[in-house]
């Protein structure tokens, strides 16, 4: 059974959320006794003294905490930090606690009984959940419609922010997207590399609303990044037997510029490689 779980969580502007969020990690119920976490948290250019309560909390001890210089987006910050983990599996957890922690359990159980690679927190079949606005539920629906037919699978909920994955089935991978499309990038990349993948329910709460043309401008970059993965092929090799990863790699400081991403224009580059951080194969 593994023994490390890597909690991460990308973060922009959750001041009054983030420390709970960590506290709310850091005494989540496994599921196993054996067991064991770290947390990783990314700061992707926050203004609202995000910054400082993280800073606060590696003081502490609580969490190993990394920081974009200039905000570059959700999928970035989730790269990121995936190139920091050091478990043998990846649970992404979110800053703002639209998903219940506690519940993470939940996640873990078909992955460390060996059943699955990745498992997905569906918020549409769970028992208890807030009921989201219309057109937020049908954007999801759309953009799970298109994604399982791309990639032939049967999700209910492409787009949540729960998942656990074992973290050989990202190994070696380039991740392009820079914002939400990274969720439509990983699903083709979990189904490119014939992963078996389970969903689970899971409850969510928000107090945020996305405004309506916020969410639909995110719902067309999800569909083009869909339509990328589908078209351009990534050459993405068979996942590799389970090794931990070496120690971790250091971010870069705050105040410098991040150079290892892809700007938002370059949509494609031909050599990805030379471009992006590759998550790292040994």
């Amino acid at each position: 059974m593994p023994t490390m779980v890597s909690f991460v969580i990308p973060v922009r502007n959750a001041v009054d959320t983030i420390e709970e969020a960590v506290e709310r990690v850091l005494h989540a119920d496994l599921g196993h006794a054996d067991l064991h976490r770290e947390i990783i948290v990314v700061d992707d250019a926050s203004a609202d003294g995000t910054a400082e309560r993280l800073q606060h909390l590696a003081a502490r001890g609580l969490a190993r905490v990394g920081f974009h210089p200039e905000a570059i987006g959700q999928g970035a910050a989730l790269s990121t930090a995936l190139a920091m983990v050091s478990g043998d599996i990846v649970v992404v957890a979110d800053a703002t606690l639209a998903y219940d922690p506690s519940e993470t359990g939940r996640l873990l159980e078909p992955i460390a009984s060996g059943a699955a690679d990745v498992v997905y927190g569906s918020r549409y079949v769970a028992a208890s959940r807030q009921v989201p606005a219309l057109w937020d539920r049908l954007a999801d629906q759309l953009l799970t419609v298109v994604s399982n037919g791309l990639t032939n699978v049967s999700l209910t909920d492409v787009t949540t922010t729960a998942r656990a994955f074992r973290v050989d089935v990202v190994r070696g991978a380039v991740l392009r997207a820079d914002g939400c499309a990274i969720a439509g990038e990983l699903a083709a990349l979990f189904t490119t590399r014939q992963c078996r993948i389970f969903e689970v329910p899971v409850s969510y709460r928000t107090e945020r609303r996305t405004p309506r043309n916020g969410r639909w401008l995110q719902g067309l970059a999800q569909l083009t990044m869909m339509a990328r993965c589908r078209l351009r092929s990534w050459h993405l090799e068979a996942v590799a037997p389970h090794r931990p990863l070496p120690a971790a790699m250091p971010v870069a400081a705050r105040g410098a510029r991040l150079t290892r991403l892809v700007r938002p224009v370059d949509l494609m580059p031909m050599s990805p490689a030379t471009t992006r951080p590759m998550l790292r194969a040994n």
